[in-house]
């Protein structure tokens, strides 16, 4: 093992024949710890936590079989990786494994037959030089110390099923398994218990029964900037073209976001230094993924045949049928779930021809009796699919309606369950082949006229359309677009983007910059106005250039908590350039004062903002008091969201000074852990400072700032602690507020004095329509009605809760057109202290004193359309015979009485007999 993988062979030969053209020189990828396992082991800190190679091993307890699960998607590197990880331990930096086996599910595919551990490992890998059953023995006792590799998971085309039975796998290691047994028992501990299990596989191909065995789920990001850098000047070191390529590749975002797939990067990369050399000049690049896949084929042929002189059209029909065969090849596989091929089972021509170009490669593979034979793969699976898509496209064998059958995503749009494709990108391909750009390269590769592939790209561009609907998740719309930017389809991204609603919500998944891209293209595509979220969605943050290129985008938000002072530094440059943007909403971050400053200066220069929301951004006193000065700065703001964040007292004495001195504030609403300020441009301006723990010590505070407002439509201080010394700061103050509507200050610890010294107030302060305080949790809602105050009419309104009442209160319940008595404490004696007041109330028409006592529960005075129409109604009690002859004396009194509703009562005889005495006497009555 040492000789196979030591540090005098490189990575490469881990693949036995790489081919000049790809430059597989290794760069370090970003592997992070996945967010699937913060979900299991409910700590943040561990979410999406960049992670070192070493790291993989490092963070996993000892004791017990450690199983690391390492996911990506195609392309990002992982079989890559693991050579790697073996070149490493060949060198002596993995120091706690003495025994490493790698082993890929491809060439496992190839065992139909039951064997061994002992066999797996000797057979099928390598064998002792001699004694292998001492080695064998002296493994198993030191399991701890072997790293069993098993790449391709996602290739494995057998079931991953869990031991029927603690004991039906294990622990006999000289036992005869299948191939999935024995994987299953070395992860669950039932073969070389404490050993290491490493697993690469696909994200979606992610059995739920390996979940439960695994330690550290971690995932491959492929590359970032930096590494795409670090790739480009390794892949052109020998090369004068270095700084040019990488030159070209920084100021082209479209040919960058393709390179952050490690894969592809070898692509470009291989594309752009043959560009470089042909022109000197000005180089015409490919648009989309598909186009370079094209681009290289014909790179392999020109270069590899010398024709520097001859077209490549010339170069490709040279070769038509050997690709066409080779295409063949390619979908039979992809139709066959098959990556690996015997020598017999390629013609030797196209074998010959694959092998040459570098587009198959070929190594030792063991068969299932463990003889070894010659096998060949693709370069990469990517390249398998690309050539079975082009046989999809040029192959007269495949009609309309097989083409229609092998395009994966239709599976979206049928009633029956969508079973995993072997296939990732086919699809992707398929779509990219449907582009205008690339009908003469068919053309020419199946000896077709361009109408004969034009009908089989429009197949596609069909099935593209009906895909699209309002219902698809955000993974779904992002697939969605991937095939519609490769088409650069403009009609098309047109389509989608109505269907769509133009509005775009992704939640909870990773968006490389290839997504972003892809989605740029589909916005931009339709002048209508959009809106675009992200929720808990890591993405690359120069990538946000990406979507400032979309200028029709009306309301964008992003929300996670990964958003902090260089997010805000990246928006500072981007927000600008969208000219349309009228909501923005950044949430749950964690912004400082540096970003919170990046942000203001983006704001004042977008000159249709509107609404602003910056919830839950952890921002403290510093930010929260920064923010004020944006008041004025943003000229069509509207209203500014800044809840979730630190709101102590002074912040909030801040927002109501700063809410009084911008004339364009409208109302400042303050609740708990809520803080939103409107800028409607109305005349109308209220103020909420609710659940605020404000003192009597802010009374004095909170009641001068207000009073410099000019015009107060509404003052709610409910739940405070104001306290009577508080309510006794405020009255003072009262008379010189403008106050035209509602006064509330329920649930302030007010004793009955304060109640009473609010009533008396109330002659002082005329405009005040609504008036609501609190006695030990029971609300007194008093609405003003119909007072004349200086020659005008006001509505206004009254509530009481004690049966105290001095003669000021009683004169101002006798001007009063509405009592409302709801949720108090008056008791009998109360209520008929107020029934006393009735006759004197000439503007009176409607009494409601809800839940008061036990025998009093439902008194209501109904108004009517005439002032001499009045009703009486009195639901639900119980009253006793003097109760009712002291009642109907009353009313007897009252002028214009046309109607009594005694409704659901319990009258006893007597009490009716008392009732009867009182009719003759109600002259205007004319319903009981």
């Amino acid at each position: 093992m040492l000789q196979r993988y030591g540090a005098n062979r490189s990575v490469e030969a881990a693949g036995e024949i790489r081919h000049s053209a790809f430059s597989q020189t290794f760069v370090n990828l970003v592997i992070r710890q996945s967010k699937a396992w913060k979900i299991k082991i409910n700590s943040e800190e561990h979410s999406d936590a960049a992670m070192r190679l070493p790291d993989l091993f490092k963070s996993v307890p000892s004791g017990t079989t450690k199983v690391i699960l390492l996911l990506g998607k195609p392309g990002m590197g992982k079989t890559r990786l693991v050579n790697k990880i073996c070149q490493q331990w060949a060198e002596g930096t993995l120091e706690q494994y003495k025994l490493i086996f790698l082993f890929e599910f491809r060439q496992l595919n190839l065992i139909s037959r039951r064997l061994s551990l002992q066999e797996l490992l000797f057979d099928f890998f390598l064998c002792p030089e001699d004694c292998p059953n001492a080695v064998f023995e002296h493994l198993l006792e030191n399991a701890q110390h072997v790293l069993m590799i098993f790449d391709g998971l996602d290739e494995f085309l057998g079931d991953i099923k869990l031991p029927s039975s603690p004991n039906s796998l294990g622990p006999d290691p000289h036992r005869p398994l299948s191939v999935s047994e024995l994987f299953t028992s070395l992860c669950h501990g039932n073969l070389l218990p404490g050993c290491t299990v490493l697993v690469t596989t696909r994200p979606k191909m992610l059995p739920n029964v390996l979940l439960k065995t695994v330690t550290l789920l971690a995932e491959i990001w492929g590359f970032d900037h930096e590494k795409v850098e670090e790739y480009a000047s390794s892949f052109f070191q020998r090369n004068a073209l270095k700084d040019r390529a990488i030159a070209c590749m920084k100021s082209n975002g479209k040919l960058l976001s393709m390179c952050y797939i490690p894969a592809l990067c070898n692509i470009v990369c291989i594309c752009l230094e043959y560009l470089l050399l042909q022109d000197e000049g000005s180089i015409q690049l490919p648009q989309t993924m598909t186009q370079f896949y094209i681009k290289m084929v014909l790179i392999f042929i020109h270069k590899l045949q010398k024709l520097s002189g001859a077209s490549e059209e010339a170069d490709l029909s040279q070769h038509r049928a050997t690709l066409a065969s080779l295409c063949e090849l390619a979908f039979k596989g992809l139709e066959e779930k098959k990556m690996l091929f015997y020598a017999g089972e390629i013609p030797a021509h196209v074998r010959d021809f694959a092998s040459l170009y570098g587009l198959l490669l070929t190594f030792e593979v063991k068969a299932s009796n463990g003889t070894a034979q010659a096998g060949y793969t693709f370069v990469h699976f990517s390249f398998q699919e690309f050539f079975a898509a082009l046989f999809l496209l040029t192959s007269k064998t495949i009609d309309e309606n097989c083409l229609k059958e092998k395009f994966f995503l239709r599976k979206w749009i049928l009633k029956k369950e969508a079973k995993m494709t072997f296939t990732e990108n086919c699809h992707i391909f398929l779509s990219g082949l449907s582009s205008q750009g690339c009908r003469q390269f068919l053309s020419s590769l199946a000896g077709q006229n361009e109408s004969w592939i034009q009908e089989r790209q429009a197949v596609i561009i069909q099935i593209l359309k009906k895909l699209a609907t309002d219902s698809l998740t955000g993974p779904k719309v992002v697939e969605l677009c991937h095939c519609v930017y490769e088409t650069q389809n403009l009609d098309l991204a047109q389509h989608v983007g109505i269907t769509l609603n133009f509005n775009y919500q992704f939640r909870n998944f990773r968006l490389m910059p290839l997504d972003i891209t892809s989605l740029a293209f589909v916005i931009n595509s339709s002048p209508h106005l959009v809106k675009l979220g992200f929720v808990g969605c890591p993405m690359e943050f120069e990538y946000l250039d990406v979507l400032a290129s979309c200028e029709n985008i009306k309301s964008l938000s992003f929300q996670s908590r990964k958003y902090g002072n260089e997010f805000a530094a990246v928006l500072f440059k981007s927000l600008p350039k969208i000219k349309c943007l009228t909501t923005f909403k950044l949430a749950g971050g964690n912004i400082t004062v540096s970003g919170l400053e990046h942000l203001l200066r983006a704001f004042a220069n977008c000159h249709q903002l509107e609404d602003i929301n910056l919830q839950d951004n952890k921002m403290k006193e510093q930010e929260m008091v920064k923010i004020i000065g944006m008041f004025s700065i943003v000229e069509k703001l509207k209203k500014i969201d800044l809840s979730h964040n630190q709101i102590s007292e002074n912040i909030i004495l801040a927002f109501c000074q700063a809410a009084v001195d911008s004339p364009n504030v409208t109302e400042l609403h303050i609740r708990k852990n809520t803080l939103t300020i409107n800028f409607t441009g109305q005349s109308i301006r209220s103020g909420r400072l609710q659940d605020c723990q404000l003192s009597p010590r802010h009374a004095t505070q909170i009641a001068r700032i207000l009073r410099r407002c000019s015009h107060l439509s509404e003052i709610d201080l409910s739940g405070n602690n104001l306290g009577d010394e508080g309510c006794k700061e405020l009255v003072k103050m009262l008379p010189k507020m403008s106050i035209s509507g509602l006064l509330s200050l329920n649930n302030n610890q007010l004793s009955l004095e304060s109640i009473f010294c609010l009533l008396r107030s109330m002659a002082m302060c005329p405009n005040i329509k609504k008036l609501e305080a609190s006695l030990h949790q029971k609300t007194a809602v008093l609405t003003l009605a119909n007072r004349v105050v200086a020659g005008s009419s006001r509505s206004r309104s009254y509530s009481l809760n004690d049966d105290r009442f001095s003669t000021d209160e009683g004169q101002m319940l006798a001007t009063s057109r509405k009592i409302c008595l709801s949720n108090n404490s008056l008791g009998d004696s109360g209520v008929l202290k107020v029934a006393d007041l009735l006759p004197d109330m000439k503007a009176l028409r409607s009494l409601m004193p809800k839940q008061t006592g036990e025998r009093q529960s439902k008194l209501l005075v109904c108004p009517q359309h005439s002032i001499r129409a009045r009703r009486f109604s009195l639901k639900d009690c119980v009253l006793a015979p003097e109760d009712v002859a002291r009642l109907f004396g009353i009313l007897n009194k009252c002028s214009g009485l046309s109607e009594i509703k005694f409704s659901g009562n319990a009258l006893s005889d007597q009490s009716v007999e008392q009732l009867l005495k009182f009719l003759p006497q109600l002259h205007s009555l004319k319903l009981l």
